[in-house]
């Protein structure tokens, strides 16, 4: 049965290890093909002109750059300290608070972007600022989830975090409503133009490939927990990390990369206090007029 054990344990380990490398080998990789679009957009300075811009902007960085230092002191740490199993709780408790926090942080960072994004569609109407309830409610469940694991959380000899409380399925169901809202909100301004304004059409072809991946997650993890009864932190944390950064800096790029050529007829010159890519705060309607009018539609070019 030991003998048994140790092997498991063994292959167990092996699995996780390259597992993890690929995460942050597969999370390089996506930072390399973009870094050429991300100096362009992102690090030269007038990306930071406005404060608008320098929010997406620290909003981009965090979720690039948070995302692969946690990948990377990850790899280091289960090859320091979770090499061998047993494996001391106390080890197990606090890797499994740090990619809980920083899974946690980039979802913050995501549903940030998403907000504004719908939040702009609306031309700042107070109504969708209820949107901001459901957004709350998932990271207080999740806090009250961080803290019942700080404080008597039980780990096998793997680090697998055994029985996880009811607080995970509230977590789940959570996550699914607040993104399923944010889909309808935006979803509802498909028509926006009569679909002519690509922006619009982008910003709502993102949305719904947000939801449909946030669902494939949430889905196949919450009945993995419940029918193992246990939480293994890599399949938990460490591969949604990568792909919720990767979304993340996408829904980002894809934006900024967008360059309208304004049409002679237009009134309002097209700077960036005007344009979805900086996800201005202060848009007024005349925004989506430029981009949603009735006249041809113009010449709109993607620079990445």
């Amino acid at each position: 049965m030991l003998e048994d054990e140790t092997v498991f344990s063994r292959t167990s380990v092996n699995i996780r290890n390259y597992s993890s490398l690929a995460a942050l080998v597969f999370l390089v990789i996506e930072h390399l093909t973009t870094c050429k679009d991300e100096y362009k957009y992102i690090w030269r300075p007038a990306t930071f002109k406005t404060a608008p811009s320098s929010i997406i902007g620290i909003l981009y960085l965090w979720a690039r750059y948070v995302s692969l230092c946690t990948l990377a002191v990850h790899y280091a740490f289960v090859h320091k300290f979770l090499a061998r199993a047993p494996v001391s709780s106390q080890y197990c408790r606090t890797w499994f608070l740090f990619l809980l926090l920083s899974l946690s942080s980039l979802m913050v960072v995501l549903d940030a972007v998403l907000f504004l994004r719908v939040y702009a569609l609306y031309s700042k109407s107070k109504n969708i600022l209820l949107l901001i309830v459901p957004i709350i409610l998932q990271f207080v469940i999740a806090s009250i989830l961080s803290w019942d694991i700080s404080q008597k959380g039980a780990f096998n000899y793997q680090c697998d975090f055994r029985n996880p409380p009811i607080e995970s399925i509230f977590l789940g169901v959570s996550v699914i409503v607040t993104h399923a809202s944010l889909w309808v909100a935006t979803f509802a301004k498909r028509n926006v133009g009569q679909g002519q304004a690509l922006i619009v059409n982008l910003v709502v072809r993102e949305g719904s490939w947000t939801f449909v991946l946030l669902f494939a997650i949430v889905s196949g993890l919450v009945p993995y927990v419940y029918a193992s009864h246990t939480a293994n932190p890599f399949i938990v944390f460490v591969w949604p990390i990568s792909v919720i950064s990767i979304t993340t800096c996408r829904l980002i790029m894809n934006i900024r990369c967008l360059t309208p050529e304004p049409s002679p007829n237009d009134i309002l010159m097209l700077t960036d206090d005007f344009r979805l890519s900086t996800v201005d705060t202060s848009l007024s309607d005349d925004m989506f007029h430029q981009y949603t009018s009735e006249e041809p539609e113009r010449k709109t070019s993607n620079d990445c």
